[in-house]
């Protein structure tokens, strides 16, 4: 799986121009704002149809220009894609070979990757909206399709909350058919965030112990199932259940606060380092380390179930890591041999010597360095 050239026509700040890329490791070396980041958001479009930067689609739109538009030449199981997306005000056309695709469902050719940038080396002591989001979004970059699980999950939510708010006549029984769908979609979320947990854990645990330096036990916490742990598969079907009974006992006090106060949209996942919440007792160091750790498990996870590795982007997280830690992820990212897409300010924190194609960005114009 590799993207073979992109061609931009102002997205962002990037004006038109055409890229050939590296097979493997791609190195964007510029100044803050002068569009490496962007160039980075529009590979991370082609897999999920959405910015990692914004929800607000016009966002991308050159601030000159009327629409934004990108045209990505993709190899995937030795089959070649041609794929143009065309965004305009907040709505966006999709091509793949000639052919529009009008939902997720039936874009059979995102390619997986995984996304690492600066503002999550914080989330294990953010809130735990952040930390559903990051599980979410690995769980999303292993299998892209699920994405509309997760849409649909929060179409009926809001559908139930809409019916707390304005309690129309026999919003009682409104209420019994949204807790059912809500329980069966939420139930699919929840089963998938376990699995993956399960799966993920013993390759973090291994990989942040090596980092750390000392044998410490580290690993993620699903609060709410942490009891699911290595039971069978008649524990994980009951979670529906459990959920529709928890939105029955919790009606009155939804109807009250106007809003579902229980479900996967509030589940809580916690980062453990000795039996410890990282949010009270992990040191800056540590922080950093779960997060690398957690990224590189991903990908270990990944290459285990597919037997071979996403695309990765690293957005300027060099500048954030110390030397060892830095020396630790360009040994990992080498041997994997993925195509890798990389930002940076300084050059001589990005570890690679050879496989690789260093390109200038500066005010929305890449050149290759020769």
């Amino acid at each position: 799986m590799k993207i073979i050239s992109i061609e931009i026509d102002s997205f962002r700040n990037l004006l038109k121009q055409k890229f050939s890329a590296h097979p493997i490791f791609n190195i964007f070396i510029g100044d803050n704002a002068q569009g490496k980041t962007s160039f980075l958001e529009i590979t991370y479009f082609i897999s999920h149809l959405r910015s990692f930067r914004t929800q607000q689609l016009k966002d991308v739109i050159n601030f000159e220009r009327d629409r934004s538009w990108f045209r990505v030449i993709l190899s995937k199981e030795n089959i070649d894609y041609e794929i143009i997306v065309e965004i305009k005000d907040s709505s966006k056309i999709i091509l793949v070979n000639g052919k529009e695709i009008k939902s997720f469902k039936s874009y059979h050719c995102a390619p997986n990757l995984v996304l690492f940038y600066p503002d999550e080396l914080f989330i294990p002591k953010g809130g735990p909206k952040e930390r559903r989001r990051l599980i979410d979004r690995a769980v999303i970059d292993f299998w892209p399709h699920l994405i509309e699980e997760y849409h649909q999950y929060d179409k009926v939510l809001k559908s139930r909350n809409k019916v707390l708010i304005e309690k129309m006549i026999g919003y009682e029984k409104l209420l019994d058919v949204y807790d059912i769908q809500l329980s069966s979609i939420g139930a699919s979320l929840v089963r998938r965030r376990i699995k993956y947990l399960l799966e993920l854990n013993p390759i973090f645990k291994n990989i942040f112990s090596h980092l750390d330096n000392i044998e410490r036990d580290a690993y993620l916490n699903y609060v709410e199932y942490d009891s699911l742990e290595n039971e069978n598969e008649k524990k994980f079907n009951e979670i529906e259940e459990k959920i529709h009974e928890q939105l029955k006992k919790n009606r009155s006090q939804d109807i009250r606060l106007k809003k579902t106060s229980i479900g996967p949209h509030l589940d809580k996942i916690d980062f453990i380092i000795n039996g410890k919440d990282a949010r009270s007792f992990a040191s800056q160091g540590q922080i950093r380390t779960l997060m690398l750790s957690f990224k590189i498990a991903q990908m270990k996870l990944f290459y285990k179930i597919f037997k071979y590795y996403p695309m990765l982007l690293l957005d300027d997280v060099s500048s954030e890591l110390d030397k060892n830690r830095n020396r630790f992820l360009f040994e990992e990212i080498r041997g994997m041999g993925c195509q890798t897409f990389i930002t940076t300010t300084h050059r001589n924190q990005i570890l690679i010597e050879e496989n690789f194609k260093d390109v200038r960005v500066d005010g929305g114009m890449l050149t290759e360095v020769l």
